[in-house]
Parts: C-alpha cells; sequence; structure tokens
C-alpha cells in the first residue's frame, strides 16, 4: 500500500512538474490579446472567405484556447455570421504576429447553422 501511494505521488509530482514548464513556453493570452487576435482574424477570414460568402452580416468571433509564445499568439476560433438568410460558422487557427499579420493555420469552409440568433442560445 506505501509503494502504491508513493508512485502515485511521484507520478503527479511529475506530472504537475511537466504541465508547469509547459505553461511557461505557452501562456494564456490577456483580455487585450484576445481581443487584439479576435478582431484580426475575424478581418483576414473575412477576406478570406469572401468568394464563399459575399454577404457577411453580424459577425461573430470565439476566441478559444489563445496561447502566446514569444510574439506570437495562437488561438484556435469559430467565425460566425449572417448573409441575407442564414448564419454560419467558419472553424480554424490562427496566428497574429507582433507586426500584426494573421497566418490562417487551418480554415473549414462556411458550414450554415440551423440555430437562430436572434433565438435564446446557452453554452
Amino acid at each position: 500500500m506505501k509503494t502504491v501511494l508513493k508512485t502515485f505521488v511521484l507520478g503527479l509530482s511529475a506530472a504537475l512538474a511537466l504541465s508547469l514548464s509547459a505553461g511557461q513556453v505557452f501562456a494564456g493570452c490577456t483580455e487585450a490579446q484576445q481581443r487584439q487576435l479576435g478582431r484580426a482574424v475575424a478581418d483576414t477570414v473575412t477576406s478570406e472567405i469572401k468568394d464563399k460568402a459575399p454577404e457577411q452580416h453580424k459577425r461573430l468571433i470565439k476566441v478559444e484556447d489563445c496561447e502566446v509564445k514569444g510574439d506570437v499568439l495562437r488561438s484556435d476560433f469559430t467565425y460566425n455570421y449572417t448573409d441575407n438568410r442564414d448564419s454560419y460558422a467558419v472553424q480554424g487557427a490562427a496566428t497574429l504576429n507582433k507586426n500584426g499579420k494573421v497566418e490562417i493555420k487551418t480554415l473549414t469552409r462556411p458550414q450554415q447553422v440551423w440555430a437562430s440568433i436572434a433565438s435564446n442560445y446557452d453554452e
């Protein structure tokens, strides 16, 4: 029993040490950095999908798991918009460097969202 407990404590300590060291490499974004990243990514995605979605209204971006590594912000995101009839979502990943350049790493094509934006929505 003592050996099992000792093994558990050592394993837990090692896992905690690894998670703390990983946290120093990728730190979380501040609220201001998330806002900066969100606006820049939303503008870039708007341009990137303009040929598939020329009419984009009521744009909304959800920045997820934002990380900082050096001078680069990185995040997965969901970009939502409406056209003249329906609502759509685009998912992807992007980086923003210190010069304000956005690089889209992945981007799905717009997919229709079947919920109404005007409806009650809880997440």
